[in-house]
């Protein structure tokens, strides 16, 4: 029962990068580093994790002489330019495979395909003329390739390695997102994390041996920073010897900190031995993850401080309703209520999401096993206790809204939930985080984390554990909210906010009641307030955090959270 649904979908709007294949800028040095992208694996594309197949070369931009031009849907006109090199050109108009067939028609060693602005590079189908393109080809999303594109048209020459790191280097030791364990959710309420006893997370790792050459005396080290940059936990492995090609997984010491608030940077670091490394920006890795008012897996945006949806997506061929979820259980789980789902959505290219339904629902997971190892591990037995619906008025693709339940849902100890949104309509992909990736958690803690529903079907491993699904549970106080959102609608700005706090009240007018009360449910404003058309409120004495908001006139009343950071 241990299925993802990636065996029978196709990645919509957007995709993990392999770990051993790379794409690295080396010069200019203002470009220097790694650059996230998307390969294409068609019939008879180079298999990149073959290092034979690494490409080191200059970038080119490709024109076609056409009024699209750069989208050089049509043979090229400057094929002396890119003869030899990595052709840059843009993605729009015509098939991918076409636009790669036509640089490598003119002598191009690789292909770059820079993707529409604001979405993160996708699979690329080789449509008809894939076939015969026996170049590397990537995408790489807009800011990137438009900076690239500057350089070369501001004179400078752009150097790039496309493909797998292994023998390029004497010394090269690097760790991946795949191979090390982050915290069980990225993101958890301070009510049911109060202490090391209630949120603790194994600590550890996979470092590979990507050098040509033994590597002796290496080390990891895991350090992790809160809101102040102060470090609270710094652990570094015993040193061990990594033979050429091979891997060692080291453990360190669990993190359980006295007490949790806020935002938390986790960093892994390879401490290199005798010999330098040679390649250092596979590393370092980093992740955030947030103790406040939200439960997620997706990774968290130190500025909004809310999962980034990097990545969209849906199963190939859904025809009769697509159910993303989450996972949760918790010990403690009577603290709280559950009010709603923050989510995001997104349409193919030219359409749009305006108009379109989104159904939320939470439920009892009473299969009864230990993980997803265990052969009871199911789907039979889901009992639905609260729901909720969003109904886009605007085209807002790939911005995290909210979906308040028809009533917040309290939630009991150690019961197994499974919270979901449904689309109903195959022209809609939902948001994923890809910037982490739960594959040690997996097989550390043996539990799911994204489960996926297609056309009836559950899959327990949903897309993969390298993309975790980037809805929201929120949570508040058990009984802490009540007539969540009967009648108001209101959107505060900024959000978060560093001082003032601005509250439109369009159509509202006479008296009503404000509480505004911090996490740990203790109140630090309470007024009555006149409602105009906009109430400004000073936050600058208030603590970094997240606050609940409770505005009340007669009968209705609106509830919303606005976090403050300085």
């Amino acid at each position: 029962m241990k299925r993802t649904l990636l065996s029978v979908a196709v990645l919509a709007l957007g995709m993990a990068a392999h770990a051993q294949v790379i794409t690295y800028v080396y010069e200019p040095p203002a470009l220097e580093g790694n650059y996230d992208f998307s390969y294409a694996e068609w019939s008879a594309t180079p298999d990149l994790l073959d290092p034979i197949n690494a490409v080191l070369d200059t970038v080119a931009l490709a024109y076609d002489g056409t009024a699209a031009d750069s989208l050089c849907c049509d043979p090229l006109i400057n094929g002396s330019d890119v003869n030899g090199k990595i052709a840059l050109l843009y993605r729009g108009s015509c098939e991918f495979g076409t636009k790669a067939l036509n640089a490598q028609n003119e002598g191009a060693v690789a292909v770059i395909i820079v993707t529409y602005a604001e979405q993160s590079p996708i699979a690329m189908g080789e449509g008809v003329d894939g076939y015969q393109v026996t170049i590397p080809v990537i995408m790489l999303n807009r800011d990137d390739g438009d900076a690239i594109r500057m350089a070369i048209q501001g004179g400078q020459t752009v150097r790039m390695f496309i493909g797998n790191q292994l023998g390029v280097y004497v010394n090269n030791n690097g760790v991946y997102k795949q191979d090390v364990l982050i915290p069980p959710s990225a993101g958890t309420s301070t009510l049911l994390a109060q202490d090391g006893t209630e949120f603790t997370g194994q600590m550890g790792g996979w470092v590979r041996n990507f050098g040509q050459a033994m590597s002796t005396g290496i080390s990891l080290k895991a350090d992790i920073y809160d809101e102040s940059n102060s470090n609270v936990y710094s652990e570094t492995s015993s040193p061990q010897d990594i033979p050429y090609n091979d891997s060692v997984f080291y453990t360190l010491p669990d993190f359980a900190l006295t007490s949790y608030s806020g935002l938390y940077r986790l960093e892994y670091t390879i401490l290199s031995g005798s010999n330098a490394d040679e390649f250092t920006s596979n590393d370092t890795l980093s992740m955030h993850f947030l103790v406040d008012s939200l439960f997620t897996y997706g990774d968290i945006d130190p500025t909004t401080r809310m999962p980034y949806p990097g990545s969209h997506f849906r199963p190939s061929g859904a025809t009769g309703g697509f159910t993303s979820c989450i996972n949760f259980q918790n010990a403690n789980g009577n603290r709280v209520a559950a009010t709603g789902i923050w989510f995001s959505s997104a349409a193919a290219s030219g359409d749009s999401v305006t108009g379109q339904y989104i159904q939320t629902q939470v439920f009892e997971w009473n299969d009864v096993f230990t993980g997803l190892g265990d052969g009871a591990f199911g789907f039979n037995d889901l009992n639905q206790i609260g729901e909720g619906e969003y109904t886009y008025a605007t085209d807002a693709q790939q911005t995290m809204v909210y979906a308040p339940f028809f009533a917040p849902v309290q939630l009991q100890n150690d019961q197994r939930y499974l919270f979901c949104i449904t689309s109903f309509d195959n022209r809609v992909f939902f948001g994923y985080d890809d910037h982490l990736d739960y594959d040690e958690n997996v097989n550390a803690y043996d539990q799911p984390i994204s489960p996926e529903q297609n056309d009836g079907t559950w899959y327990g491993l949903g897309f993969g554990t390298d993309v975790a699904s980037s809805m929201s549970i929120g949570l508040v106080m058990a009984n802490g909210i009540e007539d969540l959102g009967n009648g108001l609608d209101i959107k505060p700005y900024p959000n978060p906010t560093n001082s003032t706090l601005r509250i439109p009240l369009q159509g509202l007018s006479g008296k009503a009641s404000l509480s505004v009360t911090d996490l740990q449910g203790r109140t630090v404003r309470d007024m009555d307030v006149t409602l105009r058309q906009e109430l400004v409120m000073d936050m600058s004495d208030l603590s970094n955090g997240t606050y609940l908001f409770k505005l009340t006139q007669d009968d209705r009343s609106t509830s919303f959270r606005v976090v403050v950071t300085k």
